[in-house]
């Protein structure tokens, strides 16, 4: 796959996954000001620091490592070829998750 059209399936499933938000922040866009290899992909998504990865080779724990922001949750998305969509996050951040879940 090449350079251009590997970037393309990554712009694409950046949206994808946008669209996927929306329903829980409406104002989800992609981060257009995004430099490779540190960042986020998603901005308006509360906490959250989204990294998203697409294709048949790369590693979700340099996917979540580039996610990390001060006072946000980093999260990475991930989607492997003709597979479903996952979502991975650090085990603190996890143990955050289900206490604010099982409180309410």
């Amino acid at each position: 796959m090449t350079g251009k059209t590997s970037r393309t399936k990554g712009h694409n499933f950046e949206r994808e996954v946008v669209n996927l938000l929306k329903a829980y922040f409406p104002k989800a866009k992609r981060n257009l000001e995004y430099q490779e290899g540190m960042g986020y992909d998603i901005e308006n998504v509360g906490n959250l620091s989204i990294q998203c990865k697409v294709g048949k080779s790369f590693k979700v724990e340099d996917a979540l490592q580039e996610a990390v922001r001060p006072k946000h949750i980093p999260l990475a998305v991930t989607k492997r070829d003709r597979k479903e969509i996952v979502v991975s996050l650090y085990w603190k951040d996890f143990e955050f998750f289900l206490a604010s879940y099982l409180r309410k």
